[in-house]
């Protein structure tokens, strides 16, 4: 399984204790981060997690316009919490359909 997306079941239902506050936006910085820092340690060159997830949540709303996952999910949200729980959603239908297992 890829790191991002053990570190994701880890952090779900504590996103809070991890990035500070529930915000779909530092998520993304944190992700982000996180992919950074394990390609340059040389520990994950090849997770692809923040790019596929990118053309799932495009392909979910039809959007073609240059903005990240979060931007997309912020738009259709009406706040915060609400865009956490749609990442949730769309995080486990992005397993499914490529037969990730989940915890």
């Amino acid at each position: 399984m890829k790191p991002i997306i053990i570190l994701l079941n880890e952090m779900r239902g504590r996103l809070p204790m991890y990035i500070g506050a529930n915000s779909i936006v530092n998520l993304l910085m944190f992700l982000r981060g996180y992919s950074y820092a394990m390609e340059i340690s040389g520990l994950c060159e090849d997770d692809t997690f923040l790019l596929d997830f990118q053309d799932a949540v495009q392909t979910h709303y039809g959007v073609t316009l240059s903005k990240n996952w979060a931007e997309i999910i912020h738009f259709y949200s009406a706040d915060d919490n609400e865009a956490v729980a749609i990442f949730w959603r769309l995080f486990d239908v992005f397993c499914d359909d490529r037969g990730v297992k989940r915890e």
